[in-house]
Parts: structure tokens; sequence; C-alpha cells
């Protein structure tokens, strides 16, 4: 199953950089450190048609695919003309709203269903903007993802949950096919389409996974862990913009990674350095589904110290 894919993401992301090229959907001036453009923004484009077609196959639950058809095309009208945040909202809302509608949002069972809902809203939202804000250098959104994928199909692997399973190991490899062309110097860019669709898809296959059996309640921040970097870069930048007075929605060189190059870094050692966190993080996050609470709770603390340490080396 997982060669398809890989096979065929080989095949189409040169093909789709051509016609980016040639319908002039490129990059345009760079707005940050590291930045290029002309670079073709079709990539999201080729991970929508190949979750399109599987989508029937792996059964994936028709409002999980109506959603992010809802979210692919946000993208694709943000590429060509840029989109204020309200408009943005609004849809991504009601991909979010179409989710939970059909039963896919969070049970945790001391909490009344309207606040299931309202987690589950944010933490749609919320993932599918941080992995659309992640994407700001060649290798980094999609690489990223790769890793939260891999931890996502470990845990449903054990807790045998196939659906999960094989949707994450499906994207796993489109992303691994996306990424031959997308590493440094990339060919072809996710686009807001991309990121945004990857964000998504993201979000609402993690919701379905069981984490905490009985005695095991700390296992409920697996999903924190496994997402645990894009969310990271989130509010590392809330706090740099917010540190120098910029507005959140204002475009600016404060994330972890630009500033990291700003330092002098080349792109590969910040590849290096964000998929070991993201690496560390995805393990992290299995662990916590295994380990009791006593031990679980060391491991919280662990990386909330080195997540500290990194930020302060980094916001130097």
């Amino acid at each position: 199953m997982a060669i398809l894919p890989l096979t065929l993401g080989i095949i189409l992301f040169p093909l789709f950089a051509l016609i980016g090229e040639k319908i002039n959907l490129v990059s345009s001036s760079p707005l940050h450190v590291g930045g290029r453009e002309n670079i073709p923004l079709t990539g999201g484009w080729v991970i929508f048609i190949l979750f399109s077609v599987s989508a029937y196959f792996i059964k994936i639950p028709p409002a999980i695919f109506w959603g992010a058809v809802i979210i692919f095309f946000t993208g694709v009208w943000d590429d060509f003309r840029e989109l204020t945040p309200l408009k943005k909202f609004l849809l991504q809302s009601i991909s979010a709203l179409v989710v939970i509608f059909s039963g896919i949002h969070t049970t945790i069972g001391y909490m009344p269903f309207f606040l299931n809902y309202g987690i589950t809203f944010l933490w749609i939202l919320g993932i599918t903007n941080s992995i659309n804000l992640l994407d700001i250098m060649d290798g980094l959104a999609a690489g990223i993802s790769l890793f939260s994928l891999a931890g996502m199909a470990a845990v449903a692997y054990f807790n045998h949950n196939f659906y999960v399973y094989h949707s994450s190991i499906l994207l796993l490899f489109v992303l691994l096919s996306f990424l031959i062309f997308n590493f440094p110097p990339a060919r072809i860019f996710l686009g807001n389409s991309g990121s945004g669709l990857i964000g998504f898809l993201l979000a609402v296959l993690v919701i379905p996974l069981s984490f905490a059996p009985p005695s095991h309640e700390l296992a409920l921040l697996t999903p924190l862990l496994l997402l645990g970097l894009p969310i990271y870069d989130t509010f590392f930048l809330i706090y740099e913009r917010g540190k120098r007075g910029k507005s959140f929605h204002e475009k600016s060189e404060d994330h972890f990674a630009l500033l990291l190059l700003k330092k002098g870094w080349k792109k590969k050692k910040v590849l290096l350095l964000m998929y070991s966190l993201s690496t560390l993080l995805s393990i992290c996050g299995i662990g916590l589904t295994r380990l009791s609470n006593r031990y679980a709770s060391f491991v919280i603390i662990f990386l909330i110290v080195v997540l500290i340490l990194v930020g302060k080396k980094v916001s130097k």
C-alpha cells in the first residue's frame, strides 16, 4: 500500500511543479531570511489528489473528506489571492464544524459535550494554522509532519486503530515523496493549500485515537506531544512577536527556524535540529500511552525543561 503513494508522488510532484510555473502560481519576493521566489506552490495539489483517491480505499469518513476539501480550496484561493484572516477563519470554522457535528470530537469523560466540542474546534483550527505558520523554509513543515505521522501511526497500531494507522502511513509516504523535491534546495512548495490540508488531516486523524487507559490519565497529553513542535513553534512565535510589540498576524522573522538562520546556521543544520526535536517529542508521545502517570510526569517535566532551554538559547 505504501509503495503506490510514494511512486505516484515521485511522478506527480515534478509534473505539478511545471503546471505551477505555467499558470504562474509561484512564490513571490521573499519576506524573510532564507525565503526563495518563483518556486511553484502546487505541492498541496498533489497531496490533495492522492488523499482524495485513497479516501475511498481506506474508508476515510465523509466528514473528514469534505472538511479537507474546504480547507484545500481555501488554501488555493489564498495562494492566488491572499485572504483576510477573517475569511480564512470563517472557512476553516465551517470545515471544523462539519467534522465535529459528524460525531468526530474529543470524548474526555468528565467534560460536558459542549466543552468537548469547543476543545475539538480550537484543536482543529490551531493545528491547521500551526502547520501553515511552520511552512517558512524548505523541508520544514512537511518533514516535521512526517515525524508526527510516524508517531500517530505507532500509537494507532498499538491501540488497534487501523483506520488511523493506514491513513497515517499513506500520508507519511506521500510526504516522503514530496520531501524528495522539497528538501533544500526545494523545487516545489506546499503552498497554503498543502500546509493547511496537512495541518487539518493531522488534527482530525489524532482525535479518534485511544490514549488514556485507566491509571494512565497523563496519556491524554499524547496529541500535544505528537504534534508538539508545530504547537511549540506557534507559541514561540507569539512570544517573540509579543516581546517586540508586533501583532500575531504581522509577518516577521521571529519563527524558531528563521532565528537560527539569522544566527548563521545552514538550512540543513536547522532541519536536523527541528527533525531531532520532532522525533524526541513523537517518541515521548508514544511513551505516554505505555507509561504510568508517575513515569509519564517525569517525561513531561524533562520535555518542558528541554524546550525552555532550547527556546532561551535561540531567543537570545
